[in-house]
């Protein structure tokens, strides 16, 4: 079995601040990739994996549903006759890929928003008009304030003056808006800075100077690290119900 080794396994390599984990981690996606074999890690690599875990498996299901050859039984046979072209407007067939074979972009996603890329009837992105996002407007919307209050709370938790964070970061951000408040991240920001306090404390690493922008905020990190604190709050709650 094989699989495909995305541009992102780099990204949550050189968040491993040890290099001992960061050939461990290497070694392992790859045994896991090839063979399917389940490292058994402990905290924190277990959860660095997670991340991993799924991209790993649709490629491996992937390359495991297109075997690629020739048909079996095809060999020899007559081409069948080419379909009549359509005769009116509005009946062709057309074929749509999926977001494995479109560009090799996991989870059906497209590289890039729609609205930032205009392309229009003649494929020329230059001669697109842009969508208004009010009609009858020429005002474009004003960006979103949200990734500026995370990066804030982040500068108020860690005492670090950030102003400016990475664009896919920024993208990220703007995309958890709604689902997630400011004060939820803080909340994330203050619990990983904790836990990774009182790992180096324990085990004499530097983890916690991964409480940057780039860490806390990245595509690959940041729907974990939300998760990782929503599960931390309700054990929390808990247990305050029994005292």
């Amino acid at each position: 079995m094989s699989f495909t080794c995305f541009d992102k396994f780099k990204g949550v390599l050189d968040s491993i601040p040890d290099e001992a984990d960061r050939k461990t981690m290497a070694l392992a996606i790859i045994e896991y990739g090839l063979t399917g074999e389940d490292p058994a890690f402990g905290y924190p690599l277990s959860a660095i994996f997670e991340g991993v875990r799924e991209d790993i498996d649709n490629s491996r299901d992937a390359r495991g549903k297109n075997k690629g050859g020739r048909p079996k039984g095809s060999r020899n046979k007559p081409k069948p006759a080419p379909s009549p072209a359509p005769e009116a407007p509005g009946e062709e067939e057309c074929e749509v890929s999926d977001g494995v074979k479109n560009g090799g972009f996991q989870n059906q996603e497209p590289p890039f928003p729609v609205s930032e890329t205009p392309v229009s009837e003649t494929g020329n992105p230059d001669q697109a008009k842009p969508v208004q996002a009010n009609p009858g407007h020429g005002n474009p919307l004003p960006p979103s304030e949200f990734p500026l209050l995370c990066l804030k709370a982040l500068s108020d938790v860690s005492g670090q003056a950030y102003t400016t964070m990475p664009s896919r970061c920024r993208r990220e951000l703007e995309r958890a808006e709604g689902r997630f408040g400011a004060d939820q991240v803080r909340g994330m920001i203050e619990f990983k800075r904790d836990e990774w306090r009182a790992e180096d404390a324990r085990r004499g690493t530097t983890l916690s100077r991964n409480l940057t922008p780039n860490t806390l905020f990245s595509p690959d990190h940041f729907e974990q690290y939300m998760g990782q604190f929503a599960a931390h709050r309700k054990e929390a709650d808990r247990y305050a119900a029994y005292d």
